[in-house]
């Protein structure tokens, strides 16, 4: 959605301030979806190669799509339909995230209230490095 909102920035304050959050919600949305395929993962394959796919095949699969696309629809159509295009992927991340289940881990770990989950937590404080 803020990939489209961006397209309709009508001054470059604004522009930055939409890109900013696109960093930002992107961050959460690839956190949680690299987490998610690496549970989904069976542990009888490799699972470096599919760590690896998620983390450099998103630059990998960008490059060809930012090297066609703006000596294509930039001269003709200016900036704006390069954010209405990539908004596109956005509309099969929210089907695919509808039909998504909950994760087994999660469904295992899961704690009946937010006291309890926040005391399983605190217990764990030994397990963090020293900074």
């Amino acid at each position: 959605m803020v990939e489209v909102l961006s397209g309709l920035a009508p001054n470059y304050a604004t522009f930055l301030i939409l890109r900013a959050l696109f960093g930002i919600g992107m961050g959460g949305e690839w956190g949680v979806g690299a987490s998610l395929a690496m549970e989904k993962v069976p542990r009888a394959l490799a699972r470096r190669p599919v760590r690896a796919s998620c983390q450099e095949g998103y630059a990998g699969r960008l490059s060809p799509g930012r090297a066609v696309l703006p000596t294509s629809s930039f001269p003709r159509w200016g900036w704006r339909p390069m954010f209405f295009i990539g908004g596109l992927p956005a509309l099969l991340a929210l089907v695919r995230a509808l039909r998504v289940q909950e994760s087994a881990v999660w469904e295992k770990t899961r704690h009946e209230s937010w006291g309890t989950s926040a005391a399983a937590s605190s217990s764990q404080w030994r397990a963090l490095p020293a900074i």
